[in-house]
């Protein structure tokens, strides 16, 4: 269809694309173009904020599956005003938000953990760049946290541990490319291992990510 009409409302000829369709009508097309129609819709919502609700709730759910494609081609056509409207509503819900995500991690732990090592093998140059930015932001939160990594493994570390092969076992990890991992971790939920010779592994940093303070030999 193509042509001109003037739009009831706003009195303004328009072509007939900027008019929203209307079977009950001889022409098809609604009588209200298309940005008056939605002004008079906001202004209705606006007056009737119950009744809209409803009548909104009750169509959502009499017509899911077109609810869902009408919202994700929104989200395709609008991907900043997305993301801007998804930053807002986290901020207006932040307890909501952080509630419904530890209920959800709580209940998918290991979908949780595999979600995560692939999101950091992808995005890892990002993760470093961000780390080493975050580190020239806040030496002073750095060098805390430094200093809590060696008071843990000098709290961890027994008069009768051999220190010198300790130190063999750290040169060679930086030698090869290797992490050095605590096959017992020192900070564990239900045990804590030893900053010992014993209880030292070289593994490959993805690994060791992956790894993190979860899992340890007979683990229950």
């Amino acid at each position: 269809m193509s042509g001109l009409r003037v739009c009831s409302k706003c009195k303004v000829q328009k072509p007939v694309e900027a008019f929203g369709k209307n079977k009950s009508r001889s022409d098809g097309l609604r009588h209200y173009c298309k940005v008056c129609a939605c002004a008079a819709a906001a202004d209705y919502r606006a007056r009737n904020p119950d009744k809209s609700r409803l009548a909104a709730a009750a169509y959502r759910a009499e017509h899911p599956d077109k609810v869902q494609a009408a919202n994700k081609a929104w989200r395709e056509a609008h991907p900043e005003r997305q993301r801007a409207s998804s930053t807002a509503w986290r901020g207006a819900n932040a307890d909501k938000v952080r509630a419904d995500h530890l209920a959800w991690s709580a209940a998918n732990r290991e979908k949780r953990r595999r979600w995560n090592k692939i999101w950091y093998e992808n995005n890892r140059d990002r993760i470093i760049a961000k780390t080493v930015a975050w580190t020239r932001a806040n030496p002073g939160k750095h060098n805390a946290a430094t200093k809590l990594r060696k008071q843990i493994l000098k709290q961890h570390t027994p008069v009768w541990a051999d220190t010198q092969a300790i130190e063999v076992v750290y040169v060679k990890a930086a030698e090869w490319g290797f992490d050095v991992d605590h096959v017992v971790p020192l900070r564990g939920k239900t045990v804590c291992g030893l900053h010992v010779w014993a209880n030292l592994q070289l593994l490959d940093r993805k690994l060791n990510r992956s790894k993190s303070n979860r899992v340890w030999p007979d683990m229950p």
